[in-house]
């Protein structure tokens, strides 16, 4: 499969992730992916076809069968800058703290996953591209949470971005020993 023409890999712009590279083992031959982030991206890319993006229809609980416990679908259409969510998986439920389905994105309550993810929704409506995050923060009680996130736009049409399926997952990590600060 390989990279569109339209990104030859010596100028692939920085938010291009070519994800034959990154699906391949060792070898160069096909592996299997770890990184749910990267796996989203490959069956968003299966979905589109010959798209910008793919449809809002064709994301589904079948289609995104294996991650869909840890995906959410905002509506972005005429919602005047207040998305709602229309689908909320059960795992992000869990790691939210509620089901955020048929809730406004400003609900989200914070600091979450879903909080960290959101903070980059705008550039996705924005560029009209895929765009993935990672990093770490800090949960109300102190603890460290290590966080990789995906946010995909979704439309009708390649010129009009109505929704935003999104990805996360987590892990919280151990505080320090108080001698190894």
């Amino acid at each position: 499969m390989g990279l569109p023409e339209r990104y030859p890999r010596d100028a692939m712009p920085d938010h291009v992730i070519d994800i034959d590279a990154e699906l391949a083992g060792p070898d160069g031959q096909p592996g299997m992916e770890r990184r749910m982030v990267l796996r989203v991206l490959h069956r968003w890319r299966e979905l589109a076809g010959d798209r910008d993006f793919p449809a809002p229809k064709v994301v589904t609980g079948t289609s995104f069968r294996e991650f869909w416990p840890y995906c959410f679908v905002l509506d972005c259409a005429g919602v005047a800058g207040d998305p709602i969510f229309i689908e909320f998986g059960e795992e992000l439920e869990v790691l939210c703290g509620r089901n955020m389905a048929r809730r406004p994105a400003r609900e989200t309550p914070a600091p979450t996953i879903i909080s960290e993810t959101l903070k980059f929704a705008n550039e996705v409506l924005r560029r009209k591209v895929p765009v993935t995050r990672g990093g770490e923060f800090a949960l109300s009680g102190g603890a460290t949470v290590l966080y990789r996130s995906i946010l995909l736009p979704l439309g009708d049409d390649d010129d009009n971005v109505t929704h935003i399926v999104g990805a996360a997952n987590c892990r919280e990590i151990a505080a320090a020993p108080d001698g190894d600060k």
